[in-house]
């Protein structure tokens, strides 16, 4: 599901991308969802794009899913823009507020609903104390948990893997009780 950034043309164009890409995913991804194969959706913001391009980006994502019902979840990551083209062009100077991410974690809440109903928190770009906060805003998973990342940390930002206690401790501090997962969102353990 990585790599849908935004589906419009243009924004993909001013992002470095193929211009069909987005076409591109999104037909990739109903192809494999006629299959039977679950798959994850993902949105990146906070670089060129209008909220009207992460309105179309969210319903062309909830079309495939009222159709299929196989997306786990969606993921939305704000752009890093450190060492970026679009930071050397000055395009994109500074990364997204935590207003901007709560709010399109918000916005995803709602517009899917009970149609794609896990979205999850990036702690990977926010850290844990955003992540919190994404939780309380409408996420519902720590995503990246076990991860060996190189995308972020060529922006220049450092990011790691966190321990599953400090996973357990910071979803608890929310006064909630942190399920752990597989890859299918089927529950492992329930630690109360």
């Amino acid at each position: 599901g990585a790599g849908a950034e935004i589906f419009d043309p243009e924004v993909r164009k001013k992002l470095g991308r193929p211009v069909n890409s987005g076409r591109d995913w999104l037909s990739i991804m109903e192809d494999a969802l006629s299959l039977g194969i679950r798959t994850s959706s993902t949105m990146m913001f906070g670089h060129v794009e209008s909220s009207r391009d992460k309105a179309n980006h969210l319903l062309s994502i909830l079309e495939l899913q009222k159709k299929y019902h196989g997306f786990l979840s969606f993921t939305p990551w704000n752009f890093e823009p450190g060492n970026t083209q679009l930071e050397k062009e000055g395009l994109v100077l500074l990364r997204t507020g935590g207003l901007d991410v709560v709010r399109n974690i918000s916005i995803a809440r709602l517009v899917f609903g009970h149609d794609l109903t896990v979205v999850q928190s990036s702690w990977l770009t926010n850290g844990i104390s955003m992540g919190q906060l994404a939780i309380m805003y409408g996420a519902n998973d720590w995503g990246g948990t076990i991860y060996d990342e190189k995308v972020i940390p060529a922006t220049g930002k450092q990011v790691g893997n966190l321990r599953k206690e400090i996973i357990i401790d910071s979803v608890k501090q929310l006064g909630m009780v942190p399920v752990e997962r597989d890859n299918l969102y089927r529950t492992l353990k329930i630690y109360d």
